[in-house]
């Protein structure tokens, strides 16, 4: 599986073989390094999931009192998981070579020259927020310091009825933390002309600045 990137861009990817492991490879222009798969177990509990759905959905509805202080904990432990699933991914293998030599492979020349695609058929796979991958060592999430964070299924087939009347975009727009702008400043101006069947999404700057 191959695509055609920007010149410079690394492609570091990360695949369901649906056995319950996973491979990591690096696209380095024409160059493809791949590492034997590797076990994954699920890397989030319920638990985890329902909080991280309450900090992103439900905190910035009333982001006051006890509430703030639940907040500021599951920001810490976001850290944690993100760690953990950081670990869980490109682990320290002996064989050569692992995931975690290929991500410094990946990360040698910046982030910022570097995509990162998870593939799977699997949308509980897919699901996974993997905008939480945090890279213990300097202490830094990845996803606002890559070029790209993308998911992808093997098939690259998209599904739904392309005959269909109907297109619907989802327009996710992260607000600021300070200094929010008005709703649909943003949404209005994107969908132009238009007449799609819009559902906006609105998330806290809180978030953003932890992903």
């Amino acid at each position: 599986m191959s695509d055609t990137r920007v010149n410079g861009t690394n492609v570091l990817r990360i695949e369901d073989c649906e056995n319950g492991h996973i491979k990591i490879s690096l696209q380095k222009g024409n160059s493809l390094i791949s590492c034997q798969p590797v076990p994954f177990p699920y890397p989030l509990t319920l638990k985890i999931l329902k909080k991280l759905t309450w900090y992103l959905e439900e905190y910035l509805s009333f982001p006051y009192g006890a509430e703030r202080d639940k907040a500021r904990k599951v920001e810490k432990e976001m850290k944690e998981w993100g760690e953990t699933l950081f670990n869980q991914v490109f682990q320290k293998c002996d064989f050569d070579p692992d995931p975690y030599f290929l991500y410094k492979e990946a990360a040698k020349k910046g982030l910022d020259t570097c995509e990162l695609c998870v593939v799977s058929e699997d949308t509980a796979f897919l699901m996974i927020p993997w905008e939480l991958l945090r890279d213990p060592t300097p202490g830094r999430y990845l996803a606002p310091l890559l070029r790209g964070l993308y998911r992808q299924r093997k098939s690259k087939e998209i599904g739904g009825n392309p005959s269909s009347s109907t297109f619907r975009i989802l327009l996710v727009i992260s607000r600021p933390k300070e200094k929010d702008i008005p709703l649909q400043t943003v949404a209005r101006p994107s969908i132009g002309s238009s007449t799609p069947s819009e559902k906006i999404c609105r998330t806290g700057g809180a978030a953003s600045s932890h992903f």
